[in-house]
């Protein structure tokens, strides 16, 4: 440029649109009209509406006419809107006190949304002028067909402002095809509004059957979705909201049927921003039992009513659009799925969200979920779908509501909530208890509080902030800020929960007012001060008196309103005729709430009553002017009338009543058996299906481990329940390895039936074996004529548990699975069906390990615990043992005795028992040595009584066992038995699994390991046979043993080589119509060249019929 300066001049033009249009050719204003309307007119379109109220209806009309339809001008109809928040404070709305099946014009956002269209023919109506705006729309339509949307829309419009809601149904069906559908991010702000504009006006019908259906809403994709469209994202809210309520008004609630919540509290996360923009309120609804989000603001929250401290869990079952993000949330902490199943978010209520990532990733699931959180002392564990994601640590009494949370555009619901522990509930709580100011949100900062710990991170003195310095309280402080002054800049402090019931709020500020010498500087230095706020109402404190301030949105602000507005008080309001306060001291103010009475008190006089009005949010909040105001405030405490008792009572139909009624029904069972495994186990109880050298006693109870090839299959617990029953088993620590399933791999507690169908039902936490997800499922089974179980039907949901409990009830003709995370008191229920008939069998009651080809499952059993009707624990205790065998030896003196001596052969007796077998029978001066060596798998020999033994029986036989060899065939044993045999009336047993057989086995492992077990045998319906034992206890070797059937009862009796004294092993009920026909012993050598020798001393049988004690001819 050779040093010379360049001079630009630049000229700037203002016109409007119609100037434009009036200087240029028809299609260049269509193309103008194109460019610019969706960007401007919307932000008019209030502006107009609001200069058209002062305008007679004349005037008002044919201005309306002349913006909205087509002229010389202009080829477009113009159906725009806008969101219009008056500063008339119920346009100022923030929260909802309305019923929400109230009609929609009701509704608060009905009149936010105002359009010059719906205004004219509104006017239209009133003055007359419908025939002549119908016959100028339908001209129009029929002259430029690309604008006949437009037109059935006005028509539409038109037809519900006359109330002939037939002809706006047919213009509505024209203008929303079921068969079409949008993507909402693809559409224009034209369209859109049209939808808007039309939509409210129909939900606001007075016949329920004109109110759109929800289907309707369907067309739209990706409503859920968040925009960058600013415009068009609001409007999708309006969309939801509109949607929402058609959804209930077509449910048809009744009017004098409650469904808003009582036991819940919306808390406020509004902000200046959500609140200028004219987001929607949420409502929560109670249907069905199930609270339902109708609209919603940004992030929404709902809190249980009493603040809780001490050790709880709140759980529930959560509903959400899928992207959208639900939680549980409990001392100001919440974890939520992120948009990735490898991702989650963590946050606080005053704290943006992180995003955090986990490995492996989270189980994919569809719109449910299941949260949890649990406080204990001072830490916090939350998990989704039984995941626990995080694990954070809180201060004592920080945010003492808990809740639920939901992100905004969500189709959000819960149900199910359970809330259990210890809960406390605080006569008052400390608001300034959290270093990271939980519960409060500052109204005109997007990026709400900052987290604050310490004086050393500090940042910017201007944000409000808790500072400590030990041992004084903590204070709540912020600088003013000097950049602004004479700005009046708003700046608010809120907290989030409102003040719903009865109750006050108090704290402590210093104040400061700068001296008639400092005011005459330059700079007029800050004072510190503090105002209470109540909603939108703000009560300014001034020496002279008590003033009105409304609060604005600042930046974001779309009223005429000032930020230093000060004004009237609303009508009713008393105040004192001045305020005492305290310079350069501390000052104390109280705000209480009775009812629907605000009172305010400054150094415990009252300054100001006033009647509470509906739309008064009730959120406490402290203002101050940033620009003019410090503040320094401490002990800011709240009293609250709020229940004193954590219970969900008048919510009720929130909570899972069936899990209530059981637990309060569970507590009444007459029998109890529990069984903590931490202390061990006792082989009387319990029998194992496996290898029992696998079985670990650990700290947290019996680990059980299961391959194909080894380990534990299941855990038996030797009992029978009769009647109604409520079983739960604990476990911990559960691994399962992460090979391809190929079969469901996990644990579970299975219950059988005693009926002939054999019924069997399950609970998992397992891998899928089709999919490979974690889950918790329910199966039915039953059994098939081949003998085998059939998968009959379940159930499932997605759980990523490691510990929790497994529990079947059966109560009221029903059968309920339900299961609990961890140490949770909050049980799910997984499925329901028809009980089951008949007795759960001995040893039905099964802790099991499932595991497919080449994977591996552990369990870590903790506790069993039974309550029922009836716990046969088919055993005598030991005090009562004596007691028995005494009656029993009794009994068998008064009885038909056979005693045979197999020392003697031709005593009495002996001759009735029939030898069986391919052994060697050898007589001796103590018995019969029977000497039995197998030449196959396994050989049997023995001794065989055939006679009538009725009802009430006796069969001992005493016996030296000289040689038992371990076992050479894979899994099986060596050992001796007595049996008895019983014939079965078919119709005696109906309705119950026949028993055919008692018997009594010692057996001998290939491991050297004795052990003893009473059993009973029995035919299924399709003929196949069940071995059922009753218990397998460990033992020396046995010398005798001994069955006995009386009154309906048998009892399983034996004595031991060291043990000369009678152990009663087993008792099990004798089936009605069986009577004894066979009595037998016999030993069974199992593997080729296996030896078994046994010593037969001495047989007795005793019975209530006479018996032979020779031969019968």
């Amino acid at each position: 440029m050779n040093g010379r300066r360049l001079c630009v001049v630049l000229w700037v033009a203002t016109f409007s649109l119609s100037e434009i249009g009036a200087q240029s050719p028809r299609s260049d204003a269509a193309s103008l009209q194109a460019l610019f309307e969706e960007s401007t007119i919307c932000e008019n379109v209030v502006q107009l509406c609001r200069r058209c109220q002062g305008l007679s209806d004349t005037d008002r009309y044919t201005a309306l006419v002349n913006w909205v339809l087509p002229n010389a001008t202009r080829q477009n109809l113009r159906l725009r809107g806008g969101f219009d928040r008056s500063e008339r404070l119920p346009g100022q709305r923030e929260q909802v006190s309305l019923d929400p099946t109230a009609s929609f014009r009701m509704y608060p956002e009905y009149d936010w949304i105002v359009s010059p269209a719906k205004d004219m023919v509104r006017l239209a109506v009133k003055i007359d002028k419908q025939a002549e705006l119908r016959t100028s729309i339908e001209k129009l339509s029929s002259v430029a067909p690309q604008q006949k949307r437009s037109c059935d829309a006005l028509l539409c419009l038109l037809a519900l402002a006359e109330h002939d809601e037939a002809a706006a149904a047919e213009y509505s069906r024209t203008l929303f095809p079921t068969s079409k559908q949008l993507a909402v991010a693809k559409m224009s702000l034209r369209d859109l509004w049209i939808d808007v504009l039309v939509l409210s006006e129909m939900a606001a019908c007075r016949s329920v059957e004109s109110v759109p259906e929800p289907e309707l809403f369907d067309r739209y994709v990706g409503l859920s979705e968040v925009h960058d469209n600013g415009q068009l994202d609001l409007l999708c809210d309006f969309v939801k909201l509109i949607r929402d309520y058609c959804w209930l008004a077509k449910l048809r609630v009744p009017k004098d049927q409650s469904i808003g919540l009582k036991d819940f509290v919306p808390l406020n996360l509004t902000t200046a921003k959500t609140h200028g923009e004219g987001r929607p309120l949420a409502r929560f609804v109670l249907v069905d039992g199930v609270a339902r989000k109708i609209g919603g603001h940004c992030v929404d929250a709902l809190a249980y009513r009493s603040p809780m401290q001490g050790s709880f869990e709140i759980a529930a079952e959560l509903r959400r659009n899928r992207g959208r993000s639900a939680a549980v949330f409990a001392q100001n902490q919440f974890v939520a799925v992120g948009a990735q199943s490898n991702q989650f978010m963590t946050g606080a209520l005053n704290r943006p969200p992180q995003q955090m990532t986990i490995a492996p990733p989270m189980e994919t699931f569809l719109s449910s979920l299941h949260g949890r959180v649990a406080i204990a002392g001072d830490g916090s564990r939350h998990s989704i779908n039984g995941r626990f994601l995080d694990t954070g640590s809180v201060a004592s009494g920080v945010l003492p509501w808990a809740g639920f949370l939901s992100e905004r555009r969500n189709d959000f619901a819960v149900e199910n909530v359970q809330i259990a522990g210890t809960p406390m509930v605080p006569h008052s709580i400390d608001l300034l208890a959290s270093p990271k100011l939980a519960g409060w949100l500052r109204y005109f900062d997007d990026a709400t509080t900052r987290d604050v710990e310490s004086d050393d991170s500090v940042t910017d003195p201007v944000t409000w902030q808790i500072r400590r310095q030990p041992p004084s309280e903590p204070m709540l402080i912020a600088e003013s800020d000097r950049r602004a002054v004479g700005s009046f800049r708003e700046d608010l402090l809120r907290y989030v929960r409102p003040m719903v019931e009865d109750g006050t709020i108090e704290y402590d500020f210093f104040y400061h007012a700068p001296t008639q010498h400092s005011a005459q500087h330059t700079e007029r230095p800050a004072q510190q001060f503090v105002h209470p706020a109540l909603g939108r109402s703000v009560f300014l404190l001034t020496d002279d008196q008590i003033k009105f301030h409304q609060l604005t949105d600042g930046l974001h602000d779309q009223t005429s309103l000032r930020p230093d507005n000060s004004g009237d008080f609303p009508p009713g309001t008393w105040t004192a005729d001045s305020v005492a306060l305290n310079q350069n001291a501390w000052n104390h103010v109280a705000l209480s709430i009775a009812g629907t009475q605000l009172v305010i008190r400054v150094n415990q006089e009252v300054v100001l009553k006033q009647p509470l009005s509906d739309f008064n949010s009730r959120l406490f909040g402290l203002f101050r002017f940033a620009d003019q105001s410090s503040v320094k405030v401490k002990n800011v405490k709240w009293t609250g009338d709020w229940p004193g008792q954590v219970e969900i009572a008048q919510d009720r139909s929130l909570t899972p009543q069936a899990v209530t009624e059981i637990n309060q029904w569970s507590k009444q069972l007459p029998d109890r058996w529990e069984r903590d495994f931490r202390k061990g186990y006792s082989p009387r109880w319990f029998d194992f299906g496996g290898n029992r050298e696998t079985i670990q006693s650990v700290t947290k109870g019996i680990r059980l481990h299961k391959t194909m090839q080894d380990g534990i299959g299941d855990m038996r617990a030797c009992v029978r329940l009769e009647g109604d029953f409520d079983l739960a088993v604990t476990y911990q620590d559960l691994e399962i390895s992460t090979e391809k399933p190929t079969w469901h791999s996990g644990n579970g507690l299975m219950i059988r039936f005693d009926n002939p169908l054999r019924d069997q039902v399950s609970l998992y936490r397992r891998v899928d074996r089709m999919g490979g997800m974690h889950c918790v499922a329910f199966a039915v089974k039953r059994l098939t004529p081949g003998g085998k179980a059939k998968f009959m039907g379940g159930t499932h949901v997605v759980d990523e548990s490691t510990s929790g409990t497994h529990r079947l009830v059966r109560k009221d003709g029903k059968l309920l699975a339900l299961h609990a995370i961890d140490d949770s008191e909050c049980f799910r229920v997984i499925g329901e069906i028809d009980a089951p008939q008949g007795p759960v069998e001995i040893q039905g009651i099964r802790m099991v390990n499932h595991v497919g080809k080449g994977s591996r499952t552990s369990t870590t059993w903790s506790r069993l615990r039974i309550a029922g009707e009836r716990i046969d624990r088919s055993d005598v205790d030991a005090n009562a043992t004596k007691k028995l065998v005494d009656e029993l030896q009794q009994w068998r003196l008064n009885q038909s005795l056979l005693e045979a001596d197999f020392s003697s052969p031709a005593a009495a007796g002996s001759s009735r028992w029939q030898r069986t077998g391919d052994a060697v029978f050898t007589a001796n001066a103590q018995g019969c040595l029977m000497s039995l060596t197998a030449t196959d798998n396994f050989d049997q020999a023995g001794m065989v009584l055939s006679d009538d033994l009725g009802r009430n029986f006796d069969v001992q036989i005493d016996f030296d066992i000289d040689q038992m060899d371990l076992p050479t065939k894979s899994r099986a044993h060596s050992e001796v038995a007595l049996q008895v045999l019983f014939k079965i009336d078919a119709l005696a047993v109906q309705g119950l699994q026949p028993v055919s057989e008692a018997s009594i086995l010692f057996r001998r492992d290939a491991n050297g390991n004795d052990f003893i077990r009473p059993r009973v045998v029995g035919p299924t319906q399709y003929q196949s046979t069940v071995y059922r034992p009753i218990r397998t206890i460990p033992t020396k070797p046995v010398s005798m043993m001994r069955i006995v059937a009386k009154e309906g009862t048998l009892v399983f009796m034996s004595k031991t080589v060291e043990d000369p004294s009678f152990e009663v092993l087993a008792t099990y009920p004798f089936p009605v119509g069986a009577t004894a026909h066979l009595a037998r012993f016999y030993a069974t050598a199992a593997g080729e060249g296996c030896v078994v020798n046994v010593n037969w001393k001495r047989a007795l049988v005793a019975t209530a019929v006479p018996i032979a004690t020779t031969d019968r001819p």
